[in-house]
């Protein structure tokens, strides 16, 4: 079986299986998969260290995580790895973090300067699953996105690579041309099919105003 097969494979399964990884398993040392990386969640029982994890990890190397809260012991882990980490807030710190100025400033110091000259954190994601749809959350995250979901932000709010864009649509779609040419399959057309945008009136987003903003783009 060729290795890119195994990688395809290697992929699904971390990603079902929350980094468990059956032993015995015929892996390739992914040498031209740059862009393999893991999620690692920890809403489970009966999970294995993260030492563990993170040695797993390296074994094959899987170069990316996606961390979805700050675990302390997971961080340690991964002090000196190389690994790029993106480090989730959980969805029971938004409020404070968009609140309350002081609490943000200590979760950055505990969870990122603490850490930062050890580890290489790509980015911080805000919340998991599908927090839009918890109207208790929503307003706190929704001013965030607002202007860089129109288009509108007018500045660069997003680097990557030495390419800077001025809203997440652009850097999205980059980066699925940047993954065909890497893969050598620049001859497949990319097409936007949906973007979810609201069709409800009635809201501080779906509004008469901003579509004409936001289609042409689209």
């Amino acid at each position: 079986m060729e290795c890119k097969h195994l990688v395809r494979n290697v992929i699904a399964f971390i990603e079902i299986g929350n980094i468990y990884i059956k032993p015995g398993t015929p892996f390739c040392r992914f040498a031209d998969a740059q862009g393999i990386g893991v999620s690692y969640p920890r809403n489970a029982d009966n999970l294995p260290k993260a030492k563990d994890v993170v040695a797993l990890c390296k074994s094959h190397n899987v170069r990316r995580i996606r961390l979805h809260d700050p675990r302390h012991d997971v961080l340690q882990a991964l002090k000196n790895t190389g690994i790029k980490v993106i480090l989730g807030v959980g969805n029971d710190d938004i409020m404070r973090l968009a609140t309350d100025a002081r609490f943000a400033g200590t979760w950055v110091r505990r969870n990122v300067l603490w850490f930062t000259p050890y580890i290489n954190f790509r980015c911080i994601a805000v919340g998991d699953e599908n927090i839009l749809a918890n109207t208790a959350l929503n307003q706190y995250v929704l001013p965030a996105m607002i202007d860089s979901a129109l288009l509108n932000t007018g500045q660069v709010i997003v680097k990557d690579l030495g390419e800077e864009y001025t809203n997440i649509f652009d850097a999205q779609v980059d980066a699925a041309y940047s993954a065909l040419e890497k893969a050598d399959a620049l001859n497949i057309e990319i097409l936007v099919t949906e973007t979810g945008w609201p069709s409800c009136e009635g809201t501080a987003i779906a509004t008469v105003a901003n579509p004409p903003r936001y289609i042409p783009w689209n």
